[in-house]
């Protein structure tokens, strides 16, 4: 009896005072802590060297360079003069307003930056982007300069300086829908935000783009557009065809050889081309939108020729004819013939 009450009172005394004993962690689990501490030790003690990275990073000349004409192009004015300093010139120019006046004109896309570090404090960025004007594409390739301040690129330039001067159709043109300002003024880079009252005229491919590496102010001459040369040649075209098959409602204004004899509104004939693929169709110089034509055409036919009695005599064969005329851009159904 004793034998078996000694485990038992040995028992109950192990239970009424335990022996602290280490807990038993399953390797597994040791594995994972050790691998979490090594990880955690090391982005303590990296994240400053990350934190940097990031940092010299947005602070790239390209990053600089890529987020300035990014802000440009999503018109937002204010961001964009945030990256460098002004020129000298009007400020006036550089709102939201009129950059949105710039991308309804041609937006900008496809924006790619290859920049220079020079020694010192400069560096170069040649940029090229893609504005998309109406009348088709075009690439655009600019260079930017940037200066090193403390740790920071920034733009020497953040706006064009440009002196508007419209020569032909001045009086059809705006600029951001107000009148074109004089004096020397500031904008970003992209589309020329001057406008006409007619799709008829437009501004040349050299002239409509305000670019960094632009030489000397802009004086644009506005240019028949592809829709006005399409409009004037259609009516070119028909209103020499009337006179040539005899039913132009004025047809002693038509166009004659050039022979001082010849009858007026006699000549009748065909071509075998249209006229407006040879001859001259182009805005004019001057404020309203005049369109000159002038060219010579061969017509295969007769006109009656005043002999030295005043009598009319045909003259038929292939007849060098003078055609000049005028239109408006704005009116090119109406073709008035004139002298040459």
């Amino acid at each position: 009896m004793s034998t078996a009450a000694e485990p038992d009172e040995h028992v109950q005394a192990q239970e009424e005072t335990p022996v602290a004993t280490p807990p038993t962690v399953p390797r597994r689990h040791r594995l994972l802590f050790w691998v979490a501490l090594v990880a955690a030790l090391a982005v303590a003690g990296g994240g400053g060297a990350i934190a940097l990275t990031a940092y010299e990073e947005e602070a790239a000349p390209e990053r600089v360079v890529l987020d300035y004409l990014t802000a440009v192009a999503a018109g937002d004015a204010a961001a964009a003069l945030a990256y460098g300093d002004l020129p000298e010139g009007e400020p006036d120019l550089l709102t939201a307003e009129v950059l949105a006046a710039q991308r309804a004109i041609a937006p900008i896309s496809g924006i790619t930056v290859d920049v220079t570090v020079a020694p010192g404090d400069l560096a170069t960025a040649q940029v090229s982007y893609e504005l998309g004007f109406a009348t088709g594409p075009q690439t655009v390739e600019d260079t930017l300069r940037l200066t090193l301040e403390g740790r920071t690129w920034r733009l020497a330039e953040v706006a064009v300086p440009v002196t508007m001067r419209v020569t032909n159709g001045a009086s059809r043109a705006t600029a951001a829908g107000a009148q074109i300002p004089d004096g020397r003024h500031l904008l970003f880079p992209g589309a020329l935000p001057i406008a006409f009252d007619t799709e008829n005229l437009g501004l040349g491919a050299e002239t409509r783009v305000v670019r960094f590496a632009q030489e000397g102010d802009l004086e644009e001459a506005a240019e028949l557009s592809p829709a006005g040369t399409e409009a004037v040649a259609a009516t070119l075209d028909a209103a020499l065809g009337a006179c040539l098959d005899g039913t132009a409602e004025a047809p002693t204004l038509c166009p004659l050889p050039a022979d001082a004899r010849a009858v007026p509104g006699s000549l009748l004939g065909t071509m075998a081309e249209p006229a407006s693929g040879v001859v001259l169709i182009e805005a004019s110089a001057g404020n309203d939108g005049l369109v000159r034509i002038k060219g010579e055409v061969t017509v295969t036919g007769e006109y009656q020729q005043l002999d030295f009695n005043n009598q009319q005599v045909p003259v038929t064969g292939d007849l060098a004819v003078d055609l000049t005329a005028i239109c408006f851009a704005t009116s090119p159904e109406t073709i008035i013939w004139r002298a040459g």
